[in-house]
């Protein structure tokens, strides 16, 4: 009678244990490589992290994508593509992180230089390192220093167009406060010179000392007016902190390796002054900007109506803005 009663026990137990087996949670493997991109099959997915604060630990590597440990949820996003939340990160086959709410505004090193934005580079005194981050060549951009006595001094190397650069000077000038002098013997001064990459980049604001403009040799008048811009201290106007009352960021339609491009920047650095959100400036980005297709958009208005960018000359409420934070400046 003992016997059988321990033979039913074995029975029940092995019977209990069957259905939580196959009814039970199960462990959700996620997968780290892929060798394809976007939604397509065999693909990776997309990763969306949620933040209950700032992440404990992301490794990057040398595939296609890979993310480790955060604090909070961490499952994939149907169809391999960011969900327009913004808070995901992805971590493309160079190793590079492009996120789009990180804790902070991604400043990433590439090439020796810190870079934001793909032109926006970010001298070491405006980077804050964090050990968490660094190992990946990741910081935080902090505040940004203006130039005193409503002056710039520059020097023209003469592997660039000084005609060109002239002329968007003379732009600047003409439109608003500031002055650009050929320097003397300023400690802080631009430098234009010629870029081997096929961009142009300026550094944010005055970084202090010999200062470079870089400029490939198909930058124009508009593009030299777009990083004199930053040079003055203004990033990009889609990246305003109060953007999204004025536009929509369609994530699922940009490049993946272009993702940081459109981050929102802290109100601190990227609204100095209040004005209009400008849809005319020349620092805004086109509506199909950096997209996978030509035929859908990354930034729409709340409308849904695309528009095009000004690549021309400085809009009126470029200048303003310029005037508005350089009178705040003078009264410092």
């Amino acid at each position: 009678m003992l016997k059988k009663k321990k033979a039913l026990w074995v029975i029940f137990i092995f019977f209990i244990g069957s259905i939580y087996f196959f009814m039970g949670p199960k462990r959700e493997i996620i997968p780290e490589e892929s060798s394809q991109k976007g939604g397509d099959p065999g693909s990776p997915p997309a990763f969306e992290v949620q933040f209950s604060g700032s992440p404990d630990t992301i490794v990057s590597g040398a595939s296609r994508l890979k993310v480790a440990r955060a604090i909070g949820d961490k499952k994939p996003i149907a169809g391999g593509s960011p969900k327009p939340e913004p808070q995901v990160i992805v971590l493309t086959n160079d190793a590079s992180v492009y996120g789009r709410s990180l804790p902070f505004t991604i400043a990433q090193k590439m090439d020796d230089r810190w870079v934001t934005q793909g032109d926006i580079l970010v001298a070491d005194e405006q980077i804050q390192k964090d050990p968490k981050y660094e190992s990946m060549g990741v910081a935080q951009l902090r505040g940004i220093k203006y130039w005193q006595n409503l002056t710039v001094p520059y020097v023209i190397d003469s592997s660039v167009n000084q005609k060109i650069i002239d002329t968007a000077m003379a732009e600047i000038s003409a439109k608003t406060m500031i002055n650009f002098v050929e320097r003397i013997d300023e400690v802080d001064y631009i430098y234009f010179t010629s870029s081997t990459k096929e961009l142009c980049q300026s550094y944010l604001g005055r970084r202090g000392g010999k200062q470079e403009v870089f400029l490939h040799k198909h930058c124009g008048p508009g593009q030299i007016l777009h990083e004199l811009m930053h040079v003055l201290g203004f990033v990009h106007e889609h990246s305003r902190a109060d953007r999204d009352i004025f536009v929509d960021i369609q994530w699922d339609n940009i490049k993946p390796e272009y993702l940081n491009q459109f981050q929102k920047i802290e109100a601190e650095i990227s609204l100095p002054v209040e004005t209009e959100f400008d849809f005319n400036s020349i620092l805004l980005y086109p509506s199909r900007a950096f997209t996978e297709s030509s035929k859908v958009s990354s930034i729409l208005k709340k409308n849904g109506e695309t528009f095009e960018a000004n690549i021309t000359h400085l809009s009126d409420l470029d200048a303003l803005k310029v005037n508005l934070l350089y009178e705040n400046v003078m009264r410092q």
